[in-house]
């Protein structure tokens, strides 16, 4: 009962009071530790299902030119190289729920700090594959007239550029405002415990 007495005295003094607070910056982290994890589960399923309608297109589909087949491989090492950055991400989300709170903001500010910079380099490059891929998986099916061609390739042209200038950023801006709302009620939950030391 000694123990019990010393758990109710230390709980009784002022040193605890900032442990609400800890509290809150744990859930915040869990919090986005898991909508995060969720949110790669369901691109990696998605790219999944990619890879596998990809593979039985190609094996049982009769297509009669090799720019389809070709667009078709390319969609699926885009697919499987998305679920390695994926799965790599995955592993990193499970490695941050170890972290200590000071440790986790410092992850979480250098990824933000990453997303600005290192992020576009890769998506380009992947962008310019997909586009290269889907112009040569298109080819077979608009390629009986002038006029289809240019009319599937204009529309291609016009997927290209509205998902290069209106859904990409959109989804970069999205992403980088999740992180920085994260970092910020961190960083305010920390001053409150700073301000009460």
């Amino acid at each position: 009962m000694e123990s019990f007495t010393e758990i109710k005295s230390l709980w009784q003094t002022d040193e605890l009071d900032d442990l609400p607070l800890m509290v809150e910056i744990e859930k915040v982290i869990r919090q986005y530790v898991k909508k995060s994890k969720r949110n790669n589960t369901i691109v990696i399923l998605s790219l999944a299902g990619i890879l596998t309608v990809s593979a039985l297109l190609i094996r049982f589909a009769d297509y009669n030119l090799w720019s389809t087949y070709s667009g078709m491989i390319i969609f699926m090492a885009i697919a499987l190289y998305m679920i390695l950055l994926k799965t790599r991400r995955q592993n990193k989300l499970a490695d941050l729920e170890t972290l200590s709170n000071n440790d986790f903001l410092s992850s979480l500010e250098k990824e933000e700090k990453q997303t600005c910079h290192g992020k576009s380099k890769n998506q380009t490059l992947l962008f310019i594959i997909w586009a290269i891929g889907f112009s040569f998986y298109i080819y077979e099916f608009i390629a009986h007239s002038i006029g289809q061609l240019l009319l599937g390739y204009g529309m291609l042209t016009i997927l290209i550029l509205s998902s290069w200038f209106i859904y990409r950023p959109y989804m970069a801006r999205r992403y980088y405002q999740n992180i920085q709302k994260t970092v910020e009620h961190i960083h305010k939950l920390k001053s409150q415990i700073n301000e009460n030391d």
